[in-house]
């Protein structure tokens, strides 16, 4: 068995080269790929290629709540193709990721998982984790354009949210204006899921999620006229059924990430810290996020002498 770890990254060269390193000093066999944000301070390509890593730039800077948060999951799977790359699993990380346990234990439970696929879902009518009810609708029944230049009139309509439903204003991730969709051709059938952007899934499930990226350009346009679409296509696809049938995969509602409380409404977790490592080594987790060099480095000095423990 292959896994394939896929980085994305948009700051901090030298923590994603740190992440790099314990991926391959973890995993000797692993397909290693990272994609960096054009606009960050480059990778060094030396060390890359010391650990064997294919890397690429994103083709645009990712923007919060846009579909230019998810583009680089679909070239990062392209490139492995194009490249000749065998792997099982694909997994999705953030450059704020960090292993809490030897891949050699996590490799092990992929090995043997009766799943397709590790991944959060939840419908969109169900409240988010913050008590919201609405916003599964708000994000995914409108379809929004960017507005940059009223924002003084958008602040107006914004208070007209909550009593009506032809249009949303969303200005967290904006400003953009939404008409009501009456209903979503593009979608064929298929029932949105919303989840995490971070994934761990079999390359079966990878396949399908491709297929429908490359062969449904409705589709893609639909979601890239949403609010978050980086948290809700992988899950749709996969998840949502189409005109009716079922996807065949098992997945598991648990994307093995330890995740730090999120922070206000924007879906930023905090960042942990090193008296959570107990904690988060005791989780049982893959991976936890998010950690930050520049908030708590000891915490990352702590994982470092655990996971140099043989599995």
């Amino acid at each position: 068995m292959r896994v394939a770890y896929f980085v994305q990254t948009h700051r901090q060269p030298e923590q994603a080269l740190r992440l790099l390193t314990r991926l391959r000093e973890g995993s000797q066999d692993a397909a290693l790929v990272v994609g960096h944000c054009p606009t960050a301070p480059p990778l060094d390509a030396e060390r890359l290629a010391a650990l064997d890593v294919l890397h690429f730039r994103h083709a645009r800077q990712g923007q919060r709540g846009y579909w230019s948060l998810l583009e680089p999951y679909f070239t990062a799977a392209e490139l492995l193709a194009e490249r000749g790359e065998e792997y099982d699993w694909l997994v999705y990380l953030s450059g704020a990721d960090y292993p809490l346990q030897p891949l050699a234990k996590t490799e092990a439970e992929l090995a043997t998982s009766e799943c397709d696929g590790y991944l959060t879902y939840f419908p969109i009518d169900q409240p988010f984790e913050d008590g919201r009810r609405k916003q599964g609708k708000v994000r995914y029944g409108y379809e929004y354009v960017d507005w940059p230049r009223s924002p003084r009139l958008l602040r107006v309509l914004r208070k007209l949210n909550g009593v009506q439903t032809w249009f949303q204003v969303h200005l967290t991730y904006g400003p953009r204006f939404g008409r009501r969709r009456r209903e979503v051709p593009a979608l064929r059938g298929r029932t949105v899921y919303r989840g995490s952007q971070w994934t761990t899934l079999r390359r079966a499930a990878v396949e399908k999620v491709l297929t429908a990226y490359r062969g449904e350009p409705e589709l893609v346009r639909y979601f890239e006229g949403t609010v978050c679409p980086d948290e809700a296509f992988v899950q749709t696809v996969l998840l949502g059924g189409e005109r009716g049938g079922e996807s065949g995969l098992r997945l598991c509602n648990d994307h093995r990430r330890c995740v730090a409380p999120i922070v206000g409404k924007t879906g930023h977790p905090s960042v942990w810290r090193l008296a959570d490592g107990p904690a988060l080594v005791a989780s049982g987790c893959h991976f936890g996020r998010k950690v930050d060099p520049e908030v708590d480095a000891a915490l990352l000095d702590y994982l470092d002498e655990r996971l140099s423990v043989p599995a």
